[in-house]
């Protein structure tokens, strides 16, 4: 397997206010696009995806729907979560997607991307990523920054790389999200309705659901983002439960699965909840899978815990 391109970069911009929506149904799978990588070198495709990912931020930052729009796969399965209950989105909905970008109300926002590192499947049509990002805030003469992580896979249409998924989440310590479940304080997330078409998906989907539990088959450059800070895991084959604890019990409340035309990338996005003790978490989960051998191995997980608005202003500010 290739090793990934690493890049670290700041990107700054400035940036918008918006709000939450809700999230739509998902559609029938569109028709497979055969991929069309050619001859390309695999680092100057994961040049490109990085180049892809960079321009994407900018986007954002600019609160520019139209740029945006060209950087999401035509596509009414792409899937997008960002840090609230509410912020979902099914399909290219780039005003959305915007939205649910901008948490408070100011207009001086800036967004830098600390660490980029960028990985392209073997079959060269599908990549995926993972970041930290610096959501940097000023309210009147204060200043205040968000650390969120970032993970997204796109896909590689008409010469191009376009966004298929993303999961942006805040970091949260273990106790206060166990505090707050217990307290009935995290929002039910925005429902990810169940997705899985054809036994490719249906075998993607069984092996997430293996490692929800127990034992599942983890690439040796995997990389598992916990729902707190400074725990990330590489090359760990890691069960859900496993992160929190003996006796917990993990249960999916549907599977959206996509595979790529190639049959080599699959990406899949969950809602789950965890019984951990008398708290019952509920958490948002991504994962990609790559097959291997002729075996789905799962090559990145993404887990988070919704942050209400409060308390997210609350971790900013103090208030």
């Amino acid at each position: 397997m290739r090793r990934p391109i690493v890049v670290a970069v700041s990107v700054v911009v400035s940036a918008a206010a918006g709000c939450a929506g809700a999230p739509k149904p998902p559609p029938a799978p569109p028709k497979a696009e055969a991929a069309d990588s050619g001859d390309i070198d695999p680092r100057a495709l994961s040049d490109e995806l990085s180049l892809a990912v960079l321009e994407s931020y900018r986007a954002v930052g600019a609160d520019y729907a139209e740029a945006y729009q060209d950087t999401l796969a035509k596509d009414p399965r792409v899937v997008l979560i960002d840090v609230r209950p509410g912020d979902v989105a099914i399909g290219a909905d780039a005003a959305r997607a915007l939205e649910m970008r901008h948490y408070f109300p100011e207009s001086r926002v800036e967004i830098a991307s600390q660490e980029l590192e960028a990985k392209v499947g073997a079959a060269g049509a599908v990549g995926w990523v993972h970041d930290h990002l610096s959501y940097r805030v000023g309210r009147e003469r204060r200043r205040a920054v968000l650390p969120l992580r970032s993970t997204a896979v796109y896909a590689r249409r008409e010469a191009r790389w376009v966004k298929v998924q993303e999961h942006v989440s805040y970091p949260q310590a273990r106790d206060a999200i166990l505090a707050a479940a217990r307290a009935g304080t995290i929002g039910r997330p925005a429902p990810i309705a169940a997705s899985a078409t054809g036994a490719d998906a249906e075998s993607a989907a069984a092996a997430v659901r293996q490692e929800l539990a127990g034992a599942a088959a983890f690439a040796p450059d995997a990389v598992l983002i916990p729902p707190w800070p400074g725990e990330e895991k590489r090359g760990q084959s890691v069960s859900v439960a496993s992160l929190f604890g003996a006796g917990a019990k993990v249960a999916d409340q549907g599977l959206f699965v996509d595979v790529s035309p190639a049959k080599a990338t699959a990406w899949v996005a969950g809602n789950l909840t965890v019984d951990d003790g008398g708290a019952t978490v509920p958490l948002r989960g991504t994962w990609v899978l790559e097959r291997r051998g002729g075996d789905w191995l799962i090559v990145q997980v993404h887990l988070s815990a919704p942050i209400e608005q409060a308390r997210l202003e609350a971790a900013v500010y103090g208030e």
